[in-house]
């Protein structure tokens, strides 16, 4: 279901400490049929305060990501905020969505629900917040 590249930029997120959750495409696959996508949408809460561990997680030399200004921006705008990480290497895409305060996505969050894949566990959103998760 979740190709090996995907996981380890799932993990590169989820070793900071940061909570975080599968959305999108990705996470509707947990509970139904497979969809093709080559990336993956990740659901973290995080805050400016966390900006350096997100970039350290992702070195420049194998990872585009934006300049820290543009991250605390997007972590400033909670909900609505958004910002990608890219993998050089495989050109996968890691799209983050801060949680901010929307109580659906808290909610979530609260509820997500781990998920054995190939090479580890995964936490996922639970399928009553994956219409309105990225």
């Amino acid at each position: 279901m979740m190709d090996g590249q995907l996981i380890a930029l799932y993990q590169r997120v989820a070793d900071i400490g940061l909570p975080c959750m599968i959305g999108g495409s990705v996470g509707a696959m947990f509970y139904g049929e497979p969809r093709a996508t080559l990336d993956i949408d990740l659901i973290i809460d995080a805050s400016s305060q966390h900006v350096e561990a997100i970039i350290a997680a992702f070195p420049a030399e194998q990872f585009y990501l934006p300049p820290p200004a543009v991250i605390r921006h997007e972590l400033a705008r909670g909900a609505q905020g958004t910002f990608n990480v890219l993998d050089h290497a495989s050109c996968l895409k890691l799209d983050l969505y801060p949680a901010g305060d929307d109580p659906l996505i808290r909610w979530g969050l609260e509820h997500r629900r781990p998920r054995e894949v190939e090479g580890g566990i995964v936490m996922v959103a639970p399928a009553e917040s994956l219409s309105r998760n990225p």
